[in-house]
């Protein structure tokens, strides 16, 4: 409904990061949705690496997926699914004013939509895999750089002794809507299946139903995955990576506009299902878990993103194209 930052904590943001710049004298910059970033960097001539997923460029085709939020929950999804696609397009050309009056005083161009602001740079990432969609040529300065795998230090945790046929991973994450997570559960509980999910207390007893349940503050997502028969997430790029990384089907309740535009990409590719919370039916969760827990497409299609991954050379090409980039840092290039 608003841009994340107000125009005082952008240029206070951008201070800082000149401030950063003008200590370190860096050779290049790699930048994660840091809006303001890109902007020290260019005032600075230091080149810059944005990171971005594929459907933020402004070489993909715009999509306009309905989010979960206060305008979307006031006018309910039929009547908002009618008008969404026109308020998105306009709301995606001035949502970042505060951003471009910033530039504007900076002496910088502004941005003609938000897409040009999420991937400012010299130089774009694109987190995944080459050729993974039909897509425009890439200019040299754009390329893919793999997952990007996220990983905290290794868990002493030990994986619960297996009770049920199957076993789900289930974390909605700090972007997720916890008021859905105990419903959620309680519909899964008609599954034979073991399942760990991530809270900050029990939610349901160990054993309900046909499926038994394991409540832990913290789940080692990337140590477990490999063992786990599905992920289910709130849609966002991090853990949808981390499952079909590890060959694993994935089943988001997704609820703002970019797990929206990742469940839109994913779903074409055929490895993951997904429901918005705006319009959440937990009989249709409970039914797409049991059959992404057979031997469905989405495991077959998830399993082929793993392979590709490891014919590529796994995280190792990853290292490739960073040390490619590194090892010839060029001037400034415009995007």
């Amino acid at each position: 409904n608003k841009f994340f930052y107000s125009y005082d904590e952008l240029k206070v943001q951008l201070i800082e990061n000149q401030n950063l710049l003008n200590q370190i004298q860096p050779d290049l910059v790699i930048s994660d949705f840091r809006l303001t970033m890109p902007m020290a960097c260019q005032l600075a001539q230091i080149p810059c690496l944005n990171l971005t997923d594929f459907h933020w460029s402004p070489l993909s085709s715009p999509q306009f997926p309905l989010p979960d939020n206060k305008v979307t929950r006031f006018f309910g999804f039929t009547l908002s699914s009618i008008f969404a696609r026109p308020v998105v397009q306009i709301q995606m050309r001035f949502w970042h004013q505060a951003l471009n009056r910033l530039r504007t005083d900076y002496g910088l161009v502004p941005f003609k939509e938000l897409r040009q602001a999420y991937t400012d740079g010299d130089y774009l990432g694109y987190v995944g895999f080459p050729r993974e969609e039909n897509q425009v040529a890439l200019p040299p300065n754009h390329f893919y750089v793999g997952p990007l795998l996220w990983r905290n230090q290794e868990s002493q945790l030990s994986l619960p002794p297996r009770a049920r046929p199957s076993l789900i991973l289930l974390s909605l994450g700090s972007s997720g809507y916890s008021q859905h997570l105990e419903p959620i559960l309680r519909a899964l509980s008609e599954l034979d299946a073991d399942i760990i999910y991530a809270a900050s207390r029990s939610l349901v007893p160990k054993t309900l139903g046909r499926a038994c349940f394991y409540q832990m503050e913290f789940v080692p997502i990337h140590q477990w995955l490999p063992f786990c028969d599905l992920m289910i997430g709130n849609g966002g790029s991090a853990t949808v990576w981390a499952a079909l990384s590890a060959g694993k089907p994935y089943l988001a309740v997704y609820s703002n506009f970019d797990q929206a535009l990742n469940v839109l990409r994913f779903r074409r590719l055929g490895v993951l299902e997904g429901q918005s919370t705006l319009n959440l039916n937990f009989k249709e969760i409970t039914q797409a878990a049991e059959a992404m827990l057979s031997h469905s497409p989405h495991r077959l299609a998830a399993l082929k993103y793993k392979r590709q991954f490891e014919l590529l050379g796994g995280e190792e090409w990853t290292k490739f194209q960073f040390r490619r980039l590194m090892s010839a840092p060029q001037k400034r290039m415009s995007l």
